[in-house]
Formats: structure tokens, sequence, C-alpha cells
């Protein structure tokens, strides 16, 4: 009986030196994967952000796959934003294409510039509150969202501002799960349709009006670890800067 409380005892102890080796591991990987990819996006914002006195056509990145950089006026988020051939390397891929489960902010693969809806997926990176589009959680609050409801989209072409005017969690296996990859409206009531039932979900109070002609981006992550729902924040185009 002794012997097998032995027995027990020792294999709890490797048990949770392993749980603790592996921790450590995904931690230094994370901490590898958010050098590497500070690095990107400040080599990717001095590409894109342009000022008077510099050459009209900066280095184009890199990555081919590159779209824009996501840059809320509060800091909040800077990243780059790519488009696959399909929806599934960029979520275990980084910028510069080596393999980080932390992936890297990318447009649906079926959205085009010209479309009235687009999508924009990112991983939430739950023990690391600053990656990727984990600050996203924050906007649920009202205080927050205040605080962060602006941003851009910047190429070296031009600048998209957006203002946010929705947040709410949708979902996906839901019977009553609202459509967010849509890319555009049949009708005009189709379309009013669509923005109500957005308001209606919307977890925060926004004074933001969303006109006729206005286009929309979501932002869209993942709610927590496990379950299929997901943090959506929907914005719409404010005007462009060329």
């Amino acid at each position: 009986m002794h012997l097998l409380l032995k027995i027990t005892a020792v294999l709890a102890l490797i048990l949770i030196a392993w749980g603790i080796s592996i921790n450590l591991q995904k931690h230094e990987e994370i901490k590898g994967m958010r050098t590497s990819q500070a690095k990107i996006t400040e080599k990717l914002f001095q590409e894109t952000v342009k000022e008077p006195s510099e050459p009209e056509e900066p280095a184009v990145p890199e990555n081919p796959d590159f779209r824009a950089m996501l840059v809320f006026e509060s800091g909040l988020i800077e990243l780059p934003v790519v488009q696959g051939y399909n929806n599934e390397f960029y979520l275990t891929h980084l910028y510069d294409g080596s393999e980080g489960m932390i992936g890297t902010l990318f447009f649906d693969m079926q959205c085009e510039e010209e479309d009235e809806v687009r999508i924009i997926y990112g991983h939430s990176v739950f023990d690391e509150p600053s990656l990727m589009f984990t600050p996203l959680h924050m906007l649920v609050s009202q205080e927050t969202f205040e605080e962060n409801r602006f941003f851009d989209l910047k190429t070296p072409e031009k600048t998209e501002h957006y203002e946010i005017f929705a947040v709410l969690i949708n979902d996906e296996e839901s019977e009553s799960a609202l459509s967010t990859r849509i890319r555009g409206f049949y009708d005009e009531t189709e379309r009013m349709q669509y923005l109500s039932e957005v308001g209606r979900r919307s977890l925060i109070q926004s004074l933001c009006s969303v006109d006729d002609n206005e286009k929309l981006l979501i932002l869209s992550t993942c709610l927590d670890e496990e379950g299929s729902g997901r943090l959506c924040v929907f914005a719409a185009l404010k005007g462009m800067n060329q």
C-alpha cells in the first residue's frame, strides 16, 4: 500500500513538472512571437504612414498577401492585415510566413475591396491580453468602447477611417446566428433590417449613425478557448484620405 502511494506521488510530481514545462514553453513561444510581431508591425507602420517629405512610392511590404495596417487611434491595436487564398493558413502562421499559434489578422478569403461588407479575423490570446485581437474584448465595456471607437485601415496609397457602432456576441452554431460573411445586401430594406438586428444585439450604446452609402467592416475574434461564440465589432467607413 505504501509502495502504491509512493508511486502515485512520484507520478503526480512528474505530471506537475511536465505541465509546468509545457506552460513555460508556451510562454516562451508567445514571447518570441510577440517580439517578432512587434518588429514586423514597426516596419510596416513606417512603410504605410508616409510623411510629405518621403517618396510617393514607399517600399512594398515583403509579404504579397499584405492588405493594410489596422491602427486604432487610441493605440489599442496596431497590426498588419493580410488575405490568403484560404482561411486556414494565417490561423497558424505569422506575417513572415513562419508558424505561430497567434497567427495573423486576415481578411476573409472572399472579401473584395468594393464589397459592401468585409470581415477581418484574428485570434484572441487569453493569457496575453495585448496580443492580436484580444484587446477587442475590452470594448464590451461602455467606457472602454468610448475611448477606442475610431480606427484606420492604412495602405501606402490611402487611409480609410472607421467608427465602431456595435459590439456583440455571435454564436455561429446557433439557429439565430447573425451572418457575418455576407458581402452585400439585396436592397436597402435588407440592409436596414440587418443593421437593426446588429443594433438590437449590441452590448454597447453608440451615437454613431450608419448612412446608406457607408461600407461596413467587421472585426471578429473567438469569445473563449472552447465554444463557437465570436466577439464581433461592427464599424462603418466614415471617410478616406488618398
